[in-house]
């Protein structure tokens, strides 16, 4: 206040609460009136004799006398705490006995060491000076500290902790039980919005456990629920857990049926031979599950009873219980299939083609029944039945007026070669060609081969009977060392070494065989070094097998074989070490020598575990000892041998067609010649009619000569051709359809665009 404001106050307070006492000085502001723990205003108060005023003109401090709550509205706005109802007479004699209630006891409580409350706050605590606030605070903690260190002495500090930590707790289950029920309210309500009851029964299993609320309760909160609600909530708590989703039951069946004889039932059913797949439409597959499964539609080509009863026949003759009859119709139902029917007054030429590749795929399956490569016509099959496929579906969207490509042309494919007026010049090159369509070309191709072999095959077959030589180069073997260096790596020059195998039968009628290997150095694999090593492996086994007299010889086509300077050699070779060459039989590419490569695999084999024991091989003497080391391989002899070039005495012949020769006979001083073997009388010429000069010995020399193995023969397995048990009708049908694939492989193969004719 300000001193004016002072001045006034006191006046006012003189006139009207003591007007028989004097005002005294209040003390300084320095010296707050807080810390002067004795002054007593009651006392002041009792006292009669009058109180000097000091000389200096103070007004009396306001937060001292009880006078202070009757003021003038012109100090109404420094008095913060004041309120309309202070200025009232009953006001402030409440007021007054309430500060001397609280401070009397404080007082006494404190023993005086505590300075009284000067005013009751009257405003709220969001509206007063930061001071007030303070004051208010410290005023406060005195008193409850006063208070508590009565109740404990010494300790009121920790009883202070107790009593907030108490307070923290209430408010902390207030504010849970708050949250609880808030989230019982959003429970219940989103419980009347559910429309499903399984949506509904997850809700209230999570209200409804008795640690939460009982059953009367529940059937408060919920109006209309039944107790057995209430009960099949908790149950389903306890048994998928407090607001889980109920798993949906599945269905069990019983199966009671034998899975290995399913098995064995549904394998003979879903032979390719009783099923097609359709090149169009689709079909849905119903499982027990309620699972649907699309698949392309498939063609039963048997009636279900004609199927059944092949099965159990089969099931008969391999002593195998199946089914019952029931059952099996029950499952061709269940896998029901569309019934192949029977078309009229078709194309004649699309009935030919269709009947022309159904009878290649019976072809394939024939060949795999005379010891084809199963790979082979695998790939034959699936190639066929794509060119099938290929024709009823997509090549009619590839066939225009005017393409690049022959089969695809239709000005090209109907013109007649044949007569020019019914001819029309394409005005286009045709330069592609179609995959597809090439499929029968390929296919064709591939059959002739595959028949080629088998056919070069029973040359081996029927040779068993005598001796047999089987001839091949091995892959040029580099030098192997136990510890290379780069500089070793790069720029080898690899040996190369010849195998002949001569496979015989013994005295038990098994077969056997004993394989000789010539190791060279560098050498030109030409005719005259197979002729050298042919010479001196025929004086081995004279001397070996002194009862051999004739022998056949077979290889693949290889420049080196096929060639007339070495079929001519052979005469002379024969008169030299007295065995005679009957017959010379070519292979195809690659095939007919899997005896040799056996052989070779093996010794391979003995020189990599020669070269890891700490060796190393970098001549031909390294490879001898490497594959005659310790018990050798079976039935294999090693020599080291030279070729001299300078023997070398035959330059040329006069075979004509020599490119279509794959098998040859000699009869004394007459060659016998075919393009296959036993297909027709074959082509006979006198030997010196083609002769230009004869060979003489060929003059090997032998650095190392052969070495006999610890096992001198080796054994052969003979596999048992495995052909099927067709009946006469069926070899019937085979023959008569024979004509139609040659006609459809002539009429393709004569002109490429008769394709088109057969569509």
């Amino acid at each position: 206040l300000c001193r004016n404001c002072r001045q006034i106050v006191t006046r006012e307070m003189e006139e009207s609460i003591w007007p028989n006492f004097e005002i005294f000085d209040a003390p300084s502001r320095e010296d707050p009136v807080e810390e002067n723990t004795d002054f007593q205003p009651d006392s002041l108060i009792k006292n009669e004799e009058p109180v000097l005023k000091r000389p200096r003109r103070e007004i009396v401090s306001c937060f001292d006398t009880p006078g202070l709550y009757k003021v003038s509205s012109q100090s109404e706005p420094s008095l913060s705490q004041e309120s309309s109802w202070s200025l009232t007479s009953d006001g402030q004699k409440h007021l007054n006995s309430g500060i001397h209630v609280l401070n009397e006891p404080l007082q006494n409580l404190s023993s005086g060491n505590m300075s009284p409350i000067k005013y009751i706050l009257q405003q709220p605590l969001e509206c007063v000076q930061d001071s007030t606030k303070r004051y208010v605070r410290r005023k406060a903690s005195e008193a409850v500290c006063t208070v508590l260190d009565h109740i404990a002495s010494g300790q009121s500090s920790k009883l202070l902790d107790l009593l907030v930590e108490d307070i923290c707790n209430n408010n902390a289950v207030d504010k849970q039980n708050e949250s609880k029920d808030e989230l019982l309210n959003l429970i219940l309500r989103l419980y009347d919005e559910a429309d499903s009851n399984a949506l509904k029964m997850q809700l209230l299993s999570i209200i409804s456990t008795t640690s939460l609320n009982s059953k009367s309760q529940l059937l408060e909160l919920i109006p209309g629920i039944s107790k057995w609600k209430v009960d099949q909530s908790r149950a389903h708590a306890t048994r998928f857990g407090v607001g889980t989703i109920q798993t949906e039951k599945t269905p069990n069946y019983r199966d009671k049926m034998d899975k290995e004889k399913l098995e064995h039932a549904m394998a003979f059913f879903l032979d390719p031979n009783f099923i097609q797949i359709c090149s169009f439409g689709s079909k849905d597959l119903h499982f027990d599950n309620g699972d649907v499964i699309n698949i392309p539609q498939v063609v039963r080509t048997t009636c279900h009873s004609a199927l059944i009863h092949m099965y159990k026949t089969v099931c008969t003759e391999a002593d195998f219980t199946p089914l019952s009859d029931s059952t099996l119709f029950k499952i061709l139902t269940t896998c029901s299939a569309a019934k192949r029917s029977n078309l009229c007054g078709l194309d004649n030429i699309t009935t030919d083609g269709t009947f022309a590749i159904e009878n290649l795929i019976r072809m394939t399956e024939t060949l795999r029944e005379l010891g084809s490569n199963n790979t082979v016509l695998s790939s034959l099959k699936t190639a066929l039945a794509n060119f099938k496929l290929y024709l009823k579906t997509e090549y009619k969207f590839h066939v225009t007026m005017s393409n690049s490509c022959q089969t695809h042309c239709i000005k090209y494919a109907l013109s007649n070669p044949g007569n020019v007026l019914l001819q029309e010049k394409c005005d286009h090159q045709h330069q592609n060609d179609c995959s597809k369509c090439l499929l029968l070309t390929n296919a064709r191709s591939q059959l002739e081969d595959e028949i080629q072999k088998i056919q070069c095959n029973e040359t081996r077959v029927e040779f068993l009977d005598s001796t047999l030589i089987v001839m091949d180069w091995a892959r040029t073997f580099l030098p192997a060392l136990f510890r290379e260096k780069q500089s070793d790596f790069f720029g080898q020059k690899g040996m190369s070494w010849h195998v002949t195998a001569a496979i015989f039968k013994a005295e038990d009628g098994s077969l056997k065989h004993r394989t000789f290997t010539h190791l060279f150095g560098t050498v030109k694999q030409d005719w005259f070094a197979v002729a050298s090593a042919l010479e001196h492996t025929l004086n081995t086994i004279k001397e070996q097998m002194p009862q051999i007299q004739e022998v056949f010889l077979r290889s693949d086509n290889a420049g080196c074989y096929h060639c007339g300077c070495l079929w001519l050699s052979l005469n002379g070779i024969s008169e030299r070490t007295g065995i005679t060459v009957a017959r010379y039989d070519f292979s195809e590419a690659q095939a007919g020598k899997s005896i040799c490569d056996a052989k070779i695999a093996h010794m391979r084999s003995k020189m990599r575990m020669y070269v890891s024991s700490g060796k190393n091989i970098t001549t031909p003497f390294d490879m001898q000892d490497a594959i005659m080391g310790g018990t050798g391989v079976a039935g294999c002899q090693c020599a080291v041998v030279e070729v001299d070039t300078t023997k070398q005495t035959m330059i040329g012949h006069r075979i004509k067609g020599i490119s279509n020769i794959s098998n040859i006979s000699f009869d004394g001083d007459e060659i016998i010649t075919w393009q296959a073997y036993n297909i027709g009388i074959g082509n006979k010429f006198k030997r010196g009619s083609v002769l230009k000069s004869e060979q003489n010995e060929t003059g090997l020399k032998i650095v190392s000569n052969f070495q006999e193995p610890h096992q001198m023969t080796g054994n052969i397995t003979r596999k048992e051709r495995r052909m099927s048990t067709t009946d006469n009708a069926q070899n019937e049908d085979q023959s008569d359809n024979c004509s139609i694939v040659q006609y459809l492989v002539a009429l393709v193969s004569s002109h490429p665009t008769n394709l088109c004719r057969i569509i």
